[in-house]
């Protein structure tokens, strides 16, 4: 994640010069922003005990003003009509892909009841987003956890949307369920309070962190609960992308649950073995269990040669095709040649809202008339032995990819 540090002398300019505002630190990853303001206010002795005019006083300048901030901060960056500058007084040229803006306060000082307060004494107009306030500590925390940016950001990004689902005491909380769990809404449930015990999951961090001693991994059940290396070595794969819309891609695998993550890594390997034995082209389409509740899924093409114009040209019609025909709002492509080690080589990427097409849908109706196109089954979904195999043999997964398996 790139980031930048304002002091407080740099100010967000409009065209018109005037002075807006001032960011602490701006965090770039992608198609995503993070806008950070840090202030050093604590809780003054009148609040602690309880007095109610000393504690809004306090929670002003440690909160809502830093909210205050972000927001202005939010919507110039957004708007792309202001100019920005460094330290040092060079302009900024911000991308004009960025397309969301997130909103973290920072209190460098001890801060009880932070969590709670910025949630129920925050002002806000009802059409603008939740920030999310951390302690300094909490921030420390957070990033132990989760050091890959994605994976920082993600969670930044689910704190903020579901922030008035999921109830919690404090940070640690909300932490330890994430890392258990991930912060998805529950089916059939309109909120979630969560319990102090998922907080006591990584409290044995708490004193080791403070006293600078270095934590291993290994042991650490909660710290690779979700723990899938191949996974992981897609999403870096993507991540190595000059592309925004990496970001928006790893968010949507991010989204996916273990199983789908699992499947989906499993027919990959598949897939590619089976081109290297037949020297034939290979795909399979996927719809995913989204846990933000978008119809989502992905292709996959293993070309029959090093040609990368070729199969960038089959994967675009094919994840074209295969998003329309599942109407899909979310779609991901991903290829690879055939002596690639990687699995994957290239990717296309398409969150536009589904809506019919007339055109598109004869065209889709005349591509999947044809065999070989590849067969579209559920993620989270274990494949039958007697169900068609996915890499669009016509075969029965049995007598062809699911062979070596038996």
């Amino acid at each position: 994640m790139n980031c930048g540090t304002f002091t407080d002398e740099q100010k967000i300019i409009t065209k018109k010069g005037t002075d807006d505002t001032d960011i602490d630190v701006l965090c770039i990853l992608g198609s995503k922003a993070l806008c950070v303001q840090v202030k050093s206010k604590k809780l003054t002795e009148f609040s602690k005990k309880g007095s109610f005019s000393h504690l809004q006083t306090d929670f002003k300048g440690a909160v809502q003003d830093a909210y205050e901030q972000g927001i202005v901060s939010r919507s110039k960056i957004l708007a792309k009509e202001s100019k920005f500058y460094d330290e040092n007084g060079n302009l900024i040229e911000l991308s004009e892909s960025i397309d969301e803006v997130y909103i973290m306060g920072v209190t460098s000082e001890n801060y009880p009841s932070l969590t709670h307060q910025a949630h129920t004494l925050l002002e806000k107009k009802s059409n603008e987003p939740f920030p999310l306030f951390l302690t300094v500590f909490d921030l420390e925390l957070v990033s132990h956890y989760l050091k890959n940016p994605y994976d920082f950001l993600y969670y930044v990004r689910q704190r903020i949307d579901l922030m008035d689902y999921f109830k919690a005491d404090n940070e640690m909380i909300y932490l330890g369920y994430h890392l258990e769990n991930k912060l998805w809404k529950l089916p059939n449930n309109d909120f979630v309070s969560l319990d102090n015990d998922f907080g006591g999951a990584i409290d044995r961090n708490y004193y080791p962190l403070r006293l600078g001693v270095d934590i291993t991994d290994e042991g650490d059940s909660i710290k690779n609960r979700w723990k899938n290396e191949d996974f992981d070595i897609l999403c870096n794969l993507l991540a190595k992308a000059n592309e925004p819309k990496v970001t928006d891609a790893i968010f949507t695998l991010l989204d996916w649950d273990g199983p789908s993550r699992d499947n989906l890594i499993k027919y990959i390997r598949q897939i590619k073995t089976q081109t290297i034995q037949d020297n034939k082209w290979h795909n399979f389409s996927m719809l995913s269990n989204n846990k933000k509740g978008a119809n989502s899924g992905v292709t996959y093409v293993s070309w029959e040669n090093d040609n990368p114009n070729e199969l960038l040209d089959r994967l675009l019609t094919l994840s074209k095709a295969r998003k329309y025909k599942s109407k899909g709002d979310i779609w991901i492509g991903f290829g690879s040649l055939r002596n690639s080690p990687r699995m994957i080589d290239t990717f296309v990427f398409n969150n536009h809202k589904w809506q019919f097409d007339k055109d598109l849908e004869e065209t889709t109706n005349n591509l999947f008339k044809n065999k070989g196109q590849g067969t579209v089954f559920n993620l989270d979904k274990k494949i039958g032995r007697n169900d068609k195999c996915y890499c669009g043999s016509g075969l029965k997964y049995k007598k062809c990819c699911g062979k070596e398996r038996q």
